[in-house]
């Protein structure tokens, strides 16, 4: 099909107006048609010595003091994150480091007012071991059931995994307050030693006569004896070569309730185990 020139439309002014670097309809008026130009482009002057510490190129620049000051909150801070921990790696069973605890104490109604006082020990790289209370259970002379015993945390009996933590925790914290039944005669001869042993063996049996008081009830028993359990992890050696698992009865201890070495506790003492089915 052939168009003649007469019937092809004009694009002269459309070629202009592109060639000017504007993009107009050709069905517009050439001559309405606005020209919108960028503006030139300037480069930002170079901060000055008034206004360099409150504006640059980039936005607003905190003032120097300020940052000083967010610098030293930040440190108090990271400090009262660390009190807690570093009087917790210190401590032994006797007494604390008494720079960590001042450090501590310095701290203390900062990191108790944002729930930071935490030890975190537990879960550290290398966590000691675990702890367990055998219950003897000696029932009421009426009933003819022998004696039993129990475990406290029993992960075959302890259902749900919540109930199970709990006991659990109550082990931790039974054998974290333990406190000799009697002192030798060398640690009698220090006064500070002496007062802090009756502190804390006045707690530790309040805290094994709840314990006590609360089976009773439950297991309606008319004698109670608790045993602290000890349970190592084993090394290396004892997994690899020998073939021990994480329960080996070989791992439990007994920890003696004077200031003497625990004594291994023959298997024939430990709970026997269920036929309960162990929930996953």
């Amino acid at each position: 099909m052939t168009i003649s020139s007469a019937s092809q439309p004009n694009l002269g002014f459309v070629t202009d107006y592109m060639g000017r670097g504007q993009c107009c309809s050709p069905y517009s008026n050439p001559h309405k048609q606005k020209r919108f130009r960028l503006p030139p482009r300037r480069e930002d002057p170079m901060p000055n010595s008034e206004n360099s510490n409150t504006r640059t190129n980039l936005g607003i620049r905190c003032p120097a003091v300020l940052q000083n000051v967010l610098l030293a909150l930040l440190l108090l801070h990271f400090l009262g994150v660390l009190s807690e921990p570093l009087r917790f790696f210190s401590r032994s069973e006797v007494r604390t480091g008494p720079e960590f605890a001042m450090f501590s104490d310095l701290f203390k109604p900062y990191s108790q007012w944002l729930y930071i006082n935490h030890g975190y020990f537990f879960f550290a790289p290398n966590p000691g071991p675990g702890h367990l209370i055998q219950c003897t259970i000696q029932p009421q002379v009426s009933q003819t059931e022998s004696s039993q015993t129990l475990l406290l945390p029993d992960r075959k009996v302890h259902w749900p995994r919540l109930l199970y933590h709990r006991y659990f925790m109550l082990a931790e914290f039974y054998n974290s307050r333990f406190a000799p039944t009697t002192i030798g005669d060398e640690e009698k001869k220090d006064p500070e030693f002496v007062r802090r042993w009756a502190y804390d063996k006045e707690l530790y049996d309040q805290l094994q006569l709840s314990i006590v008081s609360s089976l009773k009830h439950s297991q309606t028993a008319e004698r109670i004896e608790l045993k602290r359990l000890e349970r190592l992890l084993p090394d290396s050696q004892q997994v690899l070569k020998e073939g021990w698992t994480l329960n080996d009865p070989r791992l439990i201890s007994v920890l003696s309730e004077t200031m003497q070495d625990a004594a291994v506790v023959p298997v024939d003492e430990l709970p026997s185990k269920t036929n309960e089915r162990v929930r996953p």
